[in-house]
């Protein structure tokens, strides 16, 4: 797959990013493990993720298969959080998920665009993607009403 230039002086990545919203739905961590590398190894190098996604569980997948990898190019963001917050397990996430089909708000993502919060998220990604740097952080929905 060929490779893009984003920024002068900037990062290559692949001319396709690879999205992890739904990854959660795929089985288990080896399975979603198996697909970023499957994905990785078809030409991919550029994965976009975000705590929401999963509620912090593509991000931790994504560290797990890849770690500091100079090979890969991640995209995250900042601004919508999950409920409960990145660091609660598969089951906490999977009944927030399927009770917030009955009660929206157990699964309604937190919005919240301070510089604060954005640190903190930050940190916290770096954590579950085990690495050092972010090559592309962006905001997520932002909204001019917030």
């Amino acid at each position: 797959m060929r490779k893009v230039q984003i920024s002068t002086g900037g990062f290559w990545a692949s001319r396709f990013s690879f999205g992890t919203a739904s990854l959660h739905h795929i089985g288990d961590m080896a399975a979603q493990s198996a697909l970023l590398k499957a994905a990785f190894d078809a030409g991919f190098s550029h994965f976009d993720t975000a705590p929401l996604y999963g509620f912090g569980a593509a991000e931790r997948v994504i560290g797990q298969a890849f770690g500091a990898s100079s090979d890969v190019t991640i995209a995250t963001k900042v601004g919508l959080y999950p409920p409960g917050g990145c660091e609660q397990g598969r089951p906490s996430m999977l009944a927030r998920k399927v009770g917030g089909r009955f009660l929206p708000s157990l699964s309604r993502a937190v919005a919240d665009l301070s510089v604060s919060r954005a640190r903190e998220c930050l940190d916290g990604s770096l954590q579950r993607l085990q690495r050092e740097k972010i090559d592309l952080l962006l905001l997520h929905e932002p909204n001019a009403q917030l």
